[in-house]
């Protein structure tokens, strides 16, 4: 593809932290608000995408109305600053720079870092061996290129300079159509394609895999064994030794008992039947209730 670069810069400022159909529906609103009407067809009107100087004098107030959130400052800033560099024909004349310097010279510009200045690079300014890295395409090296990059924390420019030049390795100057070519057939539309034209055993879809997973009755876990009573220390009595019992025996004879003193018990008893009754009846429903 060799899309206007134009076009093909602030389409990626919008790509930024979205997907595919918020993206178009971005663009769309944008055409129709800053572009041209061009015409119309069974049903559907087309617009021209806005020029540099029709974003770089937007409000940002306006661009957020369309829904583009925090990239609508990036659209003017980087509008602003192409006009400053030269405008469109800036733009184009980085189809003569090599790869590098033309990244480096987007990256300049307000919410364009590496990933986006390659697709620029390698969609609209002929720069074949262009490799733009996302998570993504990370993961497709290290399984397919490089699994030591697997040990890696986080995509630094040097791990993507690194996966870059990977690509580049392997499948020359062409390296960024192949990409784009794996990249595409990783994605869960093209699967079943891929491994139809691979002869490989076409994997469930995720959607499929939940709901085997629900249809799956789940075993029942086990209830716990309740734990086996344990004595108190305090009911336990210790037992003495035969030898400390004879020892303690020889040391100190017992002295006899002295005969408690018995206080006589009273035989007054209640003349009232009530009272007879009521402390028994208080102990049976005590005992009941315990």
């Amino acid at each position: 593809m060799r899309q206007d670069p134009v076009e093909c810069l602030f389409s990626f400022i919008c790509s930024s932290n979205n997907n595919i159909a918020r993206i178009t529906l971005m663009i769309d609103r944008l055409c129709k608000t800053y572009g041209t009407l061009i015409g119309s067809h069974a049903g559907f009107q087309f617009y021209t995408f806005p020029t540099i100087e029709a974003l770089a004098g937007a409000s940002e107030e306006d661009l957020r109305a369309l829904g583009t959130g925090y990239r609508a400052k990036f659209l003017i800033q980087s509008a602003q600053k192409v006009s400053e560099k030269g405008g469109r024909e800036w733009l184009f004349r980085l189809r003569e720079t090599p790869h590098i310097e033309a990244r480096t010279e987007l990256e300049e510009l307000h919410g364009v870092g590496s990933k986006v200045a390659d697709c620029v690079c390698l969609f609209s300014l002929d720069k074949h061996e262009a490799i733009p890295v996302d998570t993504h395409v990370w993961q497709i090296t290290i399984r397919d290129l490089d699994s030591s990059l697997e040990e890696a924390k986080s995509l630094t420019p040097k791990i993507y300079q690194r996966v870059g030049d990977l690509w580049r390795d392997k499948y020359g100057s062409y390296a960024g159509w192949a990409h784009t070519i794996l990249f595409a057939a990783d994605l869960v539309k093209f699967k079943d394609r891929r491994e139809e034209a691979l002869g490989e055993t076409p994997s469930p879809s995720p959607k499929k895999k939940a709901k085997s997973a629900s249809s799956t009755p789940s075993k029942s876990p086990k209830s716990p064994k309740s734990p086996k009573a344990v004595k108190s220390p305090s009911s336990a009595t210790p037992k003495k030794s035969a030898g400390k019992k004879a020892a303690g025996a020889a040391k100190s004879p017992k002295s006899p008992k002295s005969p408690r003193p018995q206080t006589p018990k009273s035989k007054a008893k209640s003349s009232s039947p009530a009272a007879k009754g009521s402390g028994r009846k208080r102990s049976i429903e005590f005992s009941e209730a315990d």
